[in-house]
């Protein structure tokens, strides 16, 4: 059995997937074939970029470039349809490329120009039968249903009659090497504190401007040991008083309701939320714990510092809260960090 890489069929066409299947149980344990091996003109000088559906190698005779194309295929007056519909480049004419391609890129990478070892090209139409008169450009270099049983010695053929001959045997090693390395690409360390020195030099600027935003407001007491995120803490706390203070502007002096009709609601007892200059800027606004509001309703209801990691936040002390509301209801969420 051949080696092929990658070893499994993925996503791909019906009619590649039937070539991967006879090349895998028809050739022999010394043949390299790629699957779906793609080229790049940046890595290889090639003209542009493509794919090749399929490259057989022979540890003696040379490499096999194959184009597959399978369906209802025509050829009208020079012009070629698939299933109906005209393709954009006669599949000889891109087996031809890909193997002009392959070339170059081998050429440079080996550095070896021209290349010891055959490196022909052909075209596999795995769901035809060959024709009484094959067309010109087709003659010689094309496969057909009858050779899935045995791909072996049709490929053989191909090689011996590729110009120039093998001078020399490719080496298979190297050229897996070369086509389908095996890389492990690691984190650049370097760049990822140079990105993390960048993230703490902003935040530090952003933590600047939001205790001069908040300087008015009471003092906010935030404890804990060294990194355990104090500082984003106390930033997303400002962030919601901020939004608190938004929402409370809008209600009263946009949207004309009293003060007295709205409830802020919380886990925490008052003392905990620093909320003095809230409720003093706005007279009648109240807070409860919903706990001590149980039983109670409001026509406007918000729930404030609502975090999942809370666990007086549970599920049915939330819907307890919520169940207060009669009219509107916002939720200030504290997200996690």
């Amino acid at each position: 059995m051949a080696t092929l890489i990658p070893p499994f069929f993925g996503q791909g066409p019906h009619s590649e997937q039937t070539v991967f299947r006879a090349l895998e149980r028809g050739l022999p344990a010394e043949w390299v074939v790629w699957w779906s091996l793609a080229y790049s003109a940046i890595a290889g000088g090639a003209d542009g970029e493509g794919e090749i559906d399929f490259l057989c190698a022979h540890p003696r005779h040379g490499l096999v470039a194959i184009e597959v194309k399978g369906g209802m295929l025509d050829c009208r007056d020079g012009q070629w349809f698939q299933d109906g519909r005209r393709l954009r480049e006669p599949p000889h004419l891109q087996a031809t490329r890909h193997a002009h391609a392959l070339r170059t890129i081998l050429c440079r990478r080996l550095g070896r120009a021209p290349l010891p070892f055959a490196l022909a090209h052909a075209v596999w139409l795995p769901d035809a039968a060959r024709p009484a008169a094959e067309p010109l450009p087709l003659a010689g270099i094309t496969l057909y249903a009858a050779d899935l049983a045995d791909p072996g010695p049709a490929l053989l053929r191909l090689l011996t009659r590729a110009a120039p001959p093998c001078a020399a045997p490719p080496d298979l090693a190297t050229l897996r090497a070369l086509l389908s390395p095996s890389v492990s690409f690691r984190p650049d360390w370097r760049h990822r504190r140079t990105l993390a020195d960048a993230r703490i030099a902003r935040l530090t600027h952003e933590q600047a401007r939001a205790f001069d935003a908040f300087a008015a407001f009471p003092r906010l007491r935030v404890r804990g040991c060294a990194g355990s995120g104090k500082t984003l803490l106390a930033l997303r706390r400002a962030g919601l008083r901020a939004r608190l203070r938004a929402i409370l502007e809008r209600l009263v002096h946009a949207q004309r309701i009293p003060p007295g009709d709205i409830l802020l609601l919380g886990a925490h007892a008052l003392h905990r939320m620093a909320l003095a200059d809230i409720l003093l800027r706005f007279p009648g606004l109240r807070y409860y714990t919903y706990r001590k509001f149980k039983g109670l309703e409001a026509p406007v209801l918000i729930l404030l510092d609502v975090t999942e990691r809370d666990p007086l936040w549970n599920r049915p002390a939330l819907y307890t809260a919520i169940s207060r509301a009669i009219h509107t209801l916002v939720i200030l969420r504290l997200r996690p960090a």
